[in-house]
């Protein structure tokens, strides 16, 4: 009996040490060939899946790991590289939002998923805003973060604030948007340790480039009035239920915005997080990443 209770307890210790690094186990890079180039990704976690959607010039290694780590603790993350970005193959200077939008198409279909949840952060809000209109059969749920609603809705940011950007705009992701992501300064020292840390230790090559050129095709294309059009148009189309989330500190996005997505969406629920800015799933990963695991899975 005491033999069968010790063997029992070693199982179940062996059990959750491997769950365990399962869980917290360094990402492995893989490619997909989609719409005949190779997309950068990995996945972490168990769980329904979700795909993360990054601001435009951004790669894959400027996640925030802690983010990361603890979303998948919940669901399956699934990180790419858009098409000529980071280590995905692909055009560096020409990029379509037909070509975006079938590319994540093709990495669901590359992993066997039909359908996924899709988070969208920035930039990356306006391509799952748009995938989402395009194939809502392949969306479960959607998270928009740091989000404006387009076109004539949209609230722009202060004058002094677009002039600065403009002044940046020939600089690498990284060097133009920190100033703006965190409304803590503590905040955005932590998350910039974290993310060199993680780039080391995935042995992912990172600014292979630099990325300014593609990063203002990508603005270009997706910023079009005729994007920005569709993009209005589309909100009161978008049935899934969808979760916005943004900083109450953002001076790029001003939080209003997501109140005015909110009163074009059928079925949308809204969470100002306090204390933080444009980066907000960065400066508070614990916060947002509760609000978006406790909205996946109930």
């Amino acid at each position: 009996m005491k033999v069968g209770l010790l063997l029992g307890i070693v199982i179940l210790g062996l059990a959750g040490f491997f769950l365990y690094r399962m869980l917290h186990s360094e990402p492995t890079i893989q490619s997909a060939t989609v719409n005949g180039i190779k997309l950068a990704y990995y996945t972490k976690g168990r769980g329904e899946p979700i795909i993360l959607l990054e601001d435009f010039g951004m790669d894959m290694t400027y996640w925030d790991p802690s983010f990361v780590d603890k979303v998948s603790q919940t669901n399956e993350v699934i990180v790419f590289d858009y098409r000529g970005i980071g280590v995905s193959s692909g055009s560096k200077t020409s990029v379509t939002v037909q070509q975006v939008l079938d590319d994540i198409a093709g990495l669901q279909k590359s992993l066997k998923l039909s359908k996924t949840h899709v988070l969208g952060w920035a930039g990356g809000s306006t391509v799952a805003q748009l995938f989402t209109e395009k194939y809502p059969e392949k969306v479960n749920k959607l998270i928009l973060v740091s989000s404006t609603p387009g076109d004539t809705k949209t609230i722009t940011p202060p004058d002094t604030t677009l002039k600065k950007l403009q002044s940046t705009k020939q600089e690498r992701w990284e060097d133009v948007y920190l100033s703006y992501m965190f409304y803590s300064d503590d905040a955005k020292q932590a998350y910039i340790s974290r993310i060199h840390k993680d780039q080391q230790s995935m042995h992912v090559p990172v600014a292979v480039d630099d990325t300014s050129e593609i990063r203002n095709t990508y603005l270009e294309v997706f910023g079009a009035s005729n994007v920005e059009q569709k993009r209005l148009a589309g909100l009161p189309v978008i049935k899934n239920k969808t979760l916005l989330i943004t900083g109450d500190q953002d001076e790029l996005v001003a939080p209003e915005n997501t109140n005015r997505i909110k009163s074009l969406l059928l079925n949308a629920t809204v969470s100002i997080v306090p204390g933080a800015g444009y980066g907000v799933l960065f400066e508070k990963p614990a916060e947002t990443s509760l609000l978006i695991s406790q909205f996946l899975n109930k």
